[in-house]
Formats: C-alpha cells, structure tokens, sequence
C-alpha cells in the first residue's frame, strides 16, 4: 500500500487533512481509499484524472471513500485508471486538496 497526503490549496478548511492510499496486487491497484479529516460537514467532490469518480458526504469530522475491484458492502467498484492520474476534492467549484495518485513502490 502507498499512501499519499494530498496538498492543501488556500480554500482548504482550517486543520483539515486529506489523504489517498493506493493498494497493488499482482496485476495493478486493487483498492483506493480517500480520506478527509477535520471537514465541516458537506459534499465533496473527488475527482480522478478530471472525471468526478464520486462525493465524500461528511455528517461528522471525517468520511472515507473506498474503491476496490471487488467491492463489497458501501465500497465502489474500482473500474478506472489510478496510478499517476491527477485527484483532487473540491467543494463545488472551489478546490480544496489535490494530488497525483503513486506508482506502486519498488520491491
């Protein structure tokens, strides 16, 4: 698994944190996991490669967003390009954190 903070961009709620995890198996990325702390409540955007992949609704402090090739239960369907593509989370149109996803790290 590769982890990536996501870097803050001056619209970015105060003491918020975001950051991504990209898991490999054998055949590419099987699981990407999106994360956002210390949010006030709302709707955020996630985009990948400038395609909206989907909201991260916050009712509390924080939410995670998963995808996988196998999803199971709440988790979405991993079904899209992720290594070196662009991501970002926005609130409307307002960008808040933004990224390139990583490269599976060397053995």
């Amino acid at each position: 698994m590769v982890e990536l903070k996501l870097t803050r961009q001056a619209a970015a709620p105060n003491n918020s944190d975001a950051k991504a995890e990209l898991e490999f198996g054998g055949s590419g990325p099987v699981r990407l996991q999106v994360g956002l702390e210390d949010f006030p409540a709302g709707d955020y955007k996630l985009m990948i490669a400038d395609v909206l992949r989907g909201t991260i609704s916050i009712s509390g402090a924080s939410a995670v967003l998963t995808y996988r090739v196998n999803p199971v239960g709440a988790e979405q369907p991993l079904d899209f390009p992720t290594v070196g593509q662009s991501i970002l989370i926005s609130e409307g149109s307002t960008e808040l954190f933004s990224g390139v996803l990583p490269t599976p790290s060397s053995p």
